[in-house]
């Protein structure tokens, strides 16, 4: 569970608020009540939280140290790029980009995502059975999200951790990691998706 924190040095910037998930310190927009952590990868933690403003269920990404070294920053920013331009119904959303309280020194990323029940290895993994007609729906719309995301002159490679899904079983597409070394032509290399595991709520 998410819990209330003073914030570092006692110390409070205006407009954030503090909360503990995971040993891992929150600093998020007030607009925003953390609800529990649903998932952890090899640079972010996620938590599901609630939109104070539109009453709406959101999924918070952590992404730690984000500019510790040139290929995480490049991740990040492509991320950014990547999921600011690109809608279809079979990409998760990126809904918000909270504003460091200090411009400068900065180390922390905050994304608000849309929020997905779970994801499609979690799915596979449960004692649930899945018949043909399940499949076939999975993989009609996870070709949709392929096939837009491959019309923007994006190419990639898909994880099952990365294939998100929500009520009713629409999957979607998350967030970009990197793949590769050479960044020279970073918006048309082959791109990763990143791992989102234990995406359950």
């Amino acid at each position: 569970m998410a819990t209330y924190v003073d914030p570092p040095n006692r110390v409070r910037s205006q407009g954030k608020h503090y909360y503990s998930m995971w040993q891992t310190l929150f600093e998020i927009d007030t607009k925003y009540v953390p609800i529990k952590p649903i998932g952890r990868g090899a640079y972010d933690i996620v938590c599901s939280s609630l939109n104070r403003e539109t009453h709406e269920k959101v999924a918070i990404k952590k992404i730690n140290n984000a500019f510790e070294n040139r290929v995480d920053a490049l991740r990040t920013l492509r991320e950014l790029k990547l999921l600011r331009n690109l809608r279809h119904e079979n990409v998760i959303g990126l809904k918000d980009v909270m504003m460091p309280s200090q411009r400068k020194g900065f180390k922390d990323v905050y994304l608000v995502y849309e929020l997905m029940d779970t994801d499609l290895h979690q799915i596979i993994k449960s004692s649930q059975a899945l018949s043909n007609d399940h499949c076939q729906y999975f993989l009609f719309q996870c070709t949709m999200g392929a096939q837009d995301i491959t019309g923007d002159d994006v190419r990639h490679l898909e994880e099952l951790h990365s294939i998100s899904v929500s009520s009713p079983s629409t999957p979607s597409s998350v967030p970009f990691a990197s793949g590769f070394e050479d960044f020279s032509n970073l918006f048309t290399q082959e791109v990763y998706f990143e791992t989102r595991s234990e995406h359950v709520v």
